[in-house]
């Protein structure tokens, strides 16, 4: 890529007779990533402005830079004025990597709870990793390539080199989650999905949104900017989503168990291990096996049948993928060493994934008690907290308060915010809950408090690996962590 290939995008530059050729070797903007020939996009953040470190910028070597204050152009260096950072980089990125996201199939899925699910289940639909590519809170994965993420939905440099790879491999498909961050901070401003999913939305992210309206509005966004030949598959369970339909020129499919739609669950029976949903698919009744049980995974199975439909994916195939779908990292999952009582881990980490967790395992066969371990992440919606707690309190027959992933925020003025919930639901600290902050402790405490045929739920985490306190990063993994208490105590009794 040369400067001369920003010029479309730029409303100024400093570009002098010969610099158009200067060749770029790759796009930033962290300036401490820079490397000599880097082009350096100057982004406003949270908590810190690209803008302050163009001096940075210029001595590790960049070759120009993006910005969007007019007052910092300078003839000493060359640099372009856009209206918006954020957008030109996503549109650069993909000029640099040579537009991958026009040589693929993108499919988004958004929701608060069941994106990294979902993708996973629409991917298994359309034939697994070497038909498409997976990019979500799990990581990424293509073919037998995987690669970790730091963010759910990957910053556009990321996210184009992805796409990049997902072509190398001849993989037609890029199955991806785009959170409300993303849309809000237009990483996938240069992405154009053939279909999107909306899989659910309820209370979260209000640190960062503020309020509900504008959590929906971030999530609106993307069926807002979807074409008029693309699809938005919506679930119509849900009140907020059925909002979309009119605010979108693409073509509505609605999915659901409760509400008539497109593609509907209309019956469900246990088969043995399995069960047996009859689905309508668009006025056309079909026998799906499955080996899930739980409400919410029907909803994602279906949504991925749905995709898979409609993307022209054979019945009969469709059906065999839904028999055993892939399992996925930290989604309740099951820890089984031949203990006498069952233990789950799983990411649910705001109210309704809480209360989704916990109302499937009140179904179980033949459980006694349920015990929760969870916590609440660090400088994160303080007031979703205390409902969290008052879930637990009526959902739980034992509740174990921890940490999660502090960050900079005080651990016990979090656990303090969760206790309320407690309280006010009548629940008395050391009859209903204890309070353990260190997490390996609690869950210690959770599984040493199991009797025969409980259940053990250890929320918030799941897949994680990583917890932060302050400056510090320590390795915890509650799958884990629970192994390791049940080896220790003889299990598997077999060896």
């Amino acid at each position: 890529m040369i400067l001369k290939d920003i010029l479309l995008y730029s409303i100024g530059n400093t570009l002098k007779t010969g610099e158009e050729s200067l060749l770029i070797s790759n796009i930033v903007f962290d300036s401490r990533k820079i490397i000599p020939g880097s082009l350096f996009v100057a982004i406003k953040g949270i908590n810190f402005d690209g803008h302050d470190f163009l001096r940075e910028a210029v001595s590790r070597g960049a070759v120009a830079s993006v910005v969007e204050k007019e007052e910092l152009i300078s003839a000493d260096h060359p640099m372009f004025l856009v209206k918006d950072t954020r957008i030109a980089l996503a549109l650069l990125s993909q000029i640099f990597y040579g537009n991958p996201s026009q040589k693929l199939k993108i499919i988004g899925v958004t929701g608060t709870n069941g994106k990294t699910t979902t993708v996973c289940l629409i991917r298994d639909m359309l034939g697994g990793p070497f038909q498409g590519a997976a990019c979500g809170t799990v990581g990424f994965s293509v073919a037998d390539y995987y690669e970790k993420l730091n963010e759910t939905t990957p910053d556009p440099v990321t996210l184009a080199r992805l796409m990049a790879l997902t072509v190398t491999n001849k993989s037609p498909y890029f199955v991806m989650e785009i959170s409300s961050h993303g849309l809000d901070q237009k990483r996938v401003f240069s992405i154009q999905p053939s279909l999107s999913v909306f899989t659910s939305f309820a209370r979260d992210h209000l640190d960062y949104h503020k309020t509900m309206e504008n959590y929906f509005q971030a999530k609106l966004s993307l069926f807002q900017s979807l074409e008029k030949d693309s699809i938005a598959l919506l679930n119509w369970d849900n009140p907020w989503i059925r909002q979309v339909k009119y605010q979108t020129q693409a073509k509505v499919l609605t999915y659901g168990l409760e509400s008539e739609a497109d593609f509907q669950i209309t019956s469900i029976t246990s088969a043995g291990t399995n069960t047996l949903l009859n689905i309508n698919l668009m006025g056309q009744n079909e026998e799906f096996e499955t080996s899930f049980k739980e409400k919410f995974n029907f909803y994602n199975l279906l949504a991925s049948i749905a995709t898979g439909y409609a993307c022209g994916i054979p019945v009969n195939l469709l059906k065999e993928r839904a028999l055993n779908p892939s399992a996925v990292p930290g989604r309740m999952e099951k820890i089984d060493l031949g203990q006498p009582y069952q233990v789950f881990v799983d990411f649910a980490h705001n109210p309704e994934g809480l209360s989704m967790a916990l109302q499937f395992l009140k179904q179980l066969t033949g459980r006694r008690n349920i015990i929760i371990v969870f916590g609440a992440v660090g400088e994160g919606d303080v007031e979703k907290r205390p409902l969290m707690g008052r879930v637990s309190a009526h959902e739980a027959d034992f509740s174990i308060i921890t940490t999660d992933n502090p960050k900079n925020e005080n651990p016990a003025s979090i656990v303090e915010d969760i206790r309320v919930g407690m309280q006010s639901a009548g629940k008395v600290e050391g009859e209903d809950y204890l309070v353990i902050i260190d997490r390996q402790e609690a869950i210690e405490k959770g599984l040493s408090l199991a009797q025969e045929n409980d259940v053990v739920l250890i929320a918030g985490r799941g897949h994680e690996t990583e917890q932060k306190f302050g400056n510090k990063t320590v390795f915890l993994d509650d799958r884990e962590v629970v192994k390791k208490y049940l080896r220790s105590w003889g299990f598997p009794k077999n060896g």
